[in-house]
């Protein structure tokens, strides 16, 4: 019981202070005219790597997992 309000206090500073620099950090961003498009669409550009996997028929957990994921054990 004796960490409780230390605790509340903390994270009621914390969200405050969240709250209190959001705009000054976002006032900053477009200040120095950041073009963050490049990072965010990077996952479009790159190459997505897929691979098969066999069904594993063998062990009970297995062959959950591979039915629940519309594979064929049989």
């Amino acid at each position: 019981m004796r960490l409780t309000y230390p605790t509340i206090a903390i994270a009621a500073a914390t969200f405050a202070a969240t709250l209190a620099f959001a705009p000054v950090l976002a006032n900053v961003v477009g200040h120095l005219d950041l073009d963050l498009s490049q990072f965010l669409s990077a996952h479009e550009q790159a190459p997505v790597a897929t691979a098969a996997q066999a069904p594993d028929c063998w062990s009970p957990l297995g062959t959950l997992i591979d039915a629940l994921g519309d594979k064929d054990c049989g």
